[in-house]
């Protein structure tokens, strides 16, 4: 954690840079977890989708446009544009904004290891659940995987797990 916090922020490229698809990934949960500023090159639309289960962006501090970007070569460009304009800050306006960042920074980190944050993990994870078995069960060969995860879920430290989680 000391160590990570050192740089003081971090460039996150996502390896879904150009997907449609919207989902949390360990690139992009790192630097909330140790509480470290970021500027995400992700799918467009990433920032919201982070706003969306609680966390806050950098906004304030930044212009962030370059993730409303659709076409992902235009969003990496102004991406580059944005780091240009953040380094060639004026070291009060630097300091200043940095200060802004980190307590951003540090209220997503808290947010990361809060229980509200973790029962709307497991929430949205029963209910992909549901709906992905749901789904499976139109299909003409789905028995055998119901099989398997009913199996799983016979286990008691699954069941415990899952009926805890309420």
């Amino acid at each position: 954690y000391e160590i990570y916090q050192c740089d003081w922020s971090s460039d996150v490229c996502s390896s879904d840079l150009d997907d449609q698809r919207l989902h949390l990934t360990e690139k992009s949960l790192r630097p909330i977890a140790c509480g470290q500023p970021f500027i995400l090159a992700g799918t467009h639309g990433s920032l919201e989708y982070l706003r969306s289960y609680g966390f806050k962006t950098f906004g304030e501090v930044w212009d962030e446009s370059y993730d409303l970007i659709k076409d992902p070569y235009q969003r990496l460009e102004a991406i580059a544009d944005l780091m240009k304009h953040i380094s060639n800050w004026d070291p009060m306006v630097h300091e200043h904004k940095m200060a802004q960042a980190r307590a951003i920074a540090e209220y997503n980190r808290q947010r990361f290891f809060s229980q509200d944050f973790f029962d709307q993990v497991i929430l949205e994870l029963k209910n992909n659940l549901t709906l992905g078995i749901s789904e499976l069960k139109s299909t003409a060969n789905y028995q055998q995987f119901i099989d398997y995860w009913e199996r799983l879920l016979s286990v008691q430290e699954y069941k415990d797990f899952l009926d805890n989680t309420d």
